[in-house]
């Protein structure tokens, strides 16, 4: 079991690597407010996630990965639930 300092830590980096992603980032944000504007008539995968969830954490870069290998081609998403 992580302590506390360890969980802030794995979130702060966690935080740092998302702001610095954000750039190359080919995923679409999805929210209530743009879900349906951006999926609309498209093929998409979406991820729903925590951003605690420590696996969700560990999956992210192969997500990633998976969006800019697909892109152009499908559409990938993901929704902060």
């Amino acid at each position: 079991m992580l302590s506390k300092a360890g969980l802030i830590l794995l979130f702060s980096l966690f935080a740092l690597s998302s702001a610095a992603e954000v750039q190359d980032d080919p995923v679409f944000h999805l929210s209530h407010s743009n879900f349906s504007n951006i999926t609309a008539g498209k093929d998409f995968v979406i991820l729903f996630f925590s951003p605690w969830c420590i696996h969700c954490f560990i999956f992210k870069p192969t997500w990633l990965n998976f969006s800019r290998e697909v892109h152009g081609t499908i559409g990938v998403g993901d929704v902060d639930w």
